[in-house]
């Protein structure tokens, strides 16, 4: 295994990336497409390095959120990107980002895994989770209610 990789985390922009992961969502995509760009190449580089998979295993998200990039990222599309290839990758994304404004609206909740509540307000003992879409973070609390979380006081 290469020893300069960001999963050793001892890549080429490795101080860029551990300030890039804190701005992406918990859940998902956002309204910002250079932001949706770091999600996908970041997805795409976990499951490659971490369950084994292929950047085909994330063909419509990569369609979707890296190919409208593909000239100014050299992406080439049906590449199985993988080791040096991959590093290189994400190193040209980054690159490419730097500059770009990542901001996007973010959609909250607050949850107590121990208490299996949730808020809409910030509570002691509750973690904030982020969205970068409301149907995102929609689908993450109907599927915290299915599995019986309330919501404490408040309404939404």
């Amino acid at each position: 295994m290469m020893k300069n990789t960001y999963w050793n985390s001892n890549g080429k922009h490795q101080q860029e990336i551990e300030k890039l992961n804190l701005l992406m969502p918990d859940f998902e995509y956002t309204d910002n497409q250079y932001m949706n760009l770091f999600i996908t190449v970041s997805h795409v580089y976990y499951r490659v390095y971490n369950d084994g998979d292929s950047i085909f295993d994330s063909e419509d998200r990569v369609e979707k959120y890296v190919k409208p990039f593909e000239k100014e990222i050299d992406f080439v599309a049906y590449k199985d990107y993988k080791g040096k290839e991959l590093e290189q990758l994400i190193d040209r994304v980054i690159e490419f980002i730097r500059d770009k404004d990542l901001n996007y609206t973010e959609y909250v909740v607050y949850v107590n895994h121990g208490t299996k509540q949730l808020s809409i307000v910030e509570k002691e003992e509750f973690r904030k989770l982020t969205s970068g879409t409301a149907e995102y973070l929609n689908a993450w609390v109907n599927s915290f209610v299915s599995m019986n979380y309330k919501y404490c006081g408040e309404r939404r």
